[in-house]
């Protein structure tokens, strides 16, 4: 049985998809984009922003030579904007898929009289991409956001038929869609996803009706593909990684729930990859959590809540330290003569000092690891405090207070700009600390 066709245990639909809460907001809203600055930081800097024609909500304004808004030739790249521009003057907007950004535009598949869902397909959708998604403006639609690289879904489609005979919608792979920002609440902190070879299978068998290539299976009876999970295990772990994707209990695993399989992988990733780093793992965490609810076992899912995006950056730092402390870490597999490469020589510092040094808080610790893993191996990077406070999960005056308490480490300095916080990485010196 492959990851593509097996069923998803325990996606219980919720009583009331559309909460009161959220329909009051689309009422409220319903020609505005809600909270902008709580999109997804992917859509917040997509450049293919457009104002909505006041006289037609429907239909997409682009700019002319001169700068202004007309409805001609909105869609070349070229005469579109970014959000803050677009906005303005009246908060009404939209974006234009293209380019790898695809958007699913489930059609009413929401009861306008009980906010009920009425297609079970689109739960699944929703589990399977865990992506952000979007109520649309009339309360019983829904807009679900992903990047791809498969040039096939860079084209629109008529998605197939529901349970109830009627076709669900669109998949807009070049077109206009309007934009509520009106997030559905359990997707509201999921980044835009890129899709995986798997997911993209999905989309075309299930919603799109497309035979596209044959599918690689995820379990044979030979092998098991880690790939769509992003894993590349040393030869002498690989079985280990493979036990652990066929849902065999490891020695000494007690806690057989998402969190204790999540736990067991993250450690083997940073223990046993060969070149596992901060963000792969926390893509990987997030990716396991879609495979852990379509693939496990019923009794392990069973109560099992949608873990929101700080919970999966706590694991991984969790993980990573777990693995220093028992000398386990392994960043290459090179040999003699081997380079590391700056971003290397960053993690590692952090992992021997910043990580080990008991006066500092574990949240301090993690805005820490949140500059390293966002420069890559840069020297510096700028964060602004609203974006690292997105990133921990906390409050800009949390955030000032966290680079207050760092101050006392100079092999991380920080520059005030009108930019935003210029972090300065010397993590490859001795830290007066």
């Amino acid at each position: 049985m492959s990851f593509s066709e097996s069923a998803l245990h325990a996606l219980t639909q919720p009583p009331c998809f559309l909460a009161p809460r959220e329909l009051i907001f689309l009422s409220t809203h319903r020609e505005n984009v809600f909270a902008p600055n709580l999109l997804p930081e992917f859509l917040r800097q997509w450049p293919g922003w457009l104002r909505k024609d006041p006289d037609n909500p429907k239909k997409p304004l682009g700019r002319n030579a001169e700068g202004k808004w007309e409805p001609r030739r909105w869609n070349r790249p070229e005469n579109q904007a970014r959000y803050g521009e677009a906005l303005r003057p009246d908060g009404r907007a939209g974006i234009h898929a293209r380019d790898g950004l695809g958007i699913l535009d489930f059609d009413f598949v929401i009861s306008s009289a009980t906010g009920e869902l009425l297609e079970p397909l689109v739960m699944e959708t929703l589990a399977r991409l865990n992506s952000f998604a979007s109520y649309s403006s009339s309360g019983t639609g829904l807009h679900v956001f992903v990047r791809t690289r498969n040039a096939e879904l860079m084209r629109n489609y008529k998605l197939s038929a529901g349970s109830r005979g009627t076709g669900l919608g669109e998949w807009l792979g070049d077109s206009f869609v309007a934009l509520t920002g009106v997030a559905i609440p359990e997707y509201s902190d999921r980044p835009v996803v890129e899709l995986s070879a798997v997911q993209e299978q999905f989309i075309l068998k299930n919603l799109l009706n497309i035979q596209s290539k044959p599918e690689k299976s995820v379990i044979s009876s030979d092998d098991f593909d880690l790939d769509f999970l992003g894993v590349n295990p040393k030869p002498s772990n690989r079985s280990y990684f493979t036990s652990l994707m066929r849902w065999n209990r490891p020695f000494g695993m007690r806690d057989t729930s998402h969190s204790g399989w999540n736990r067991y992988l993250l450690r083997a990733y940073f223990m046993g990859d060969t070149n596992p780093s901060f963000p792969e793992a926390l893509a990987l965490s997030i990716r396991f959590e879609n495979y852990f609810i379509a693939t496990a076992p019923a009794e392990y899912v069973r109560d099992h809540h949608r873990k929101a995006s700080q919970w999966h950056k706590q694991e991984v730092l969790k993980a990573a330290e777990y693995a220093r402390e028992r000398g386990r870490l392994i960043f290459t597999d090179g040999g003699p003569g081997y380079l590391a490469t700056p971003y290397e020589q960053q993690a590692t510092h952090f992992l021997n000092h910043l990580m080990m040094d008991k006066s500092l808080s574990p949240s301090a610790v993690r805005l820490a690891g949140m500059v390293v893993a966002q420069a890559g191996g840069r020297s510096q990077v700028v964060i602004t405090n609203p974006q690292m406070a997105r990133l921990l999960g906390c409050n800009e005056r949390t955030v000032k207070r966290l680079k207050v308490e760092l101050q006392s480490h100079s092999c991380l300095r920080y520059d005030r700009s009108q930019l935003g916080t210029t972090y300065k990485l010397r993590l490859d010196n001795p830290c007066d600390s």
